[in-house]
């Protein structure tokens, strides 16, 4: 869990710089996506596990990628600009359940981390659906 994480710290930074600009990347959208998937696959199996510091450590990588999300626009969507709104609102959603996993994980709190983790998924998944390019 380690080596994926240092990988998903590295893809973060690099991609840090890449999203100064407001404009949207569909590569660098789907390299964030790939860290928050990859990060929950590890929320997952630290949930199981009850490793609470693997658990922690991936929540905050989802919440990192999601920050990074924040900084540029939303794709186009029926030729058409997306909502601005809605996409912060969205990741802004996913950033305060990935805070609060972390913090149910260190306190071993399992009950409520796969809550969070349920409540990320159920609102990447209607997010994708809604600003899919």
């Amino acid at each position: 869990m380690k080596k994926f994480l240092g990988v998903a710290t590295l893809v973060l930074l690099i991609a840090n710089g890449a999203f100064s600009q407001a404009a949207y990347d569909a590569d660098k959208v789907k390299a964030a996506m790939h860290v928050i998937l990859d990060s929950l696959k590890v929320v997952k199996k630290g949930i199981t596990a009850t490793d609470a510091k693997a658990s922690s450590d991936a929540f905050l990588a989802v919440g990192d990628a999601c920050k990074l999300m924040l900084k540029m626009n939303p794709p186009q969507v029926d030729k058409k600009e997306g909502d601005k709104k809605e996409w912060d609102k969205q990741f802004s959603a996913i950033i305060d359940s990935a805070k609060k996993g972390s913090t149910f994980a260190l306190a071993n709190d399992w009950d409520n981390a796969k809550l969070c983790m349920k409540k990320i998924n159920d609102t990447l998944v209607p997010g994708h659906k809604a600003f899919k390019s």
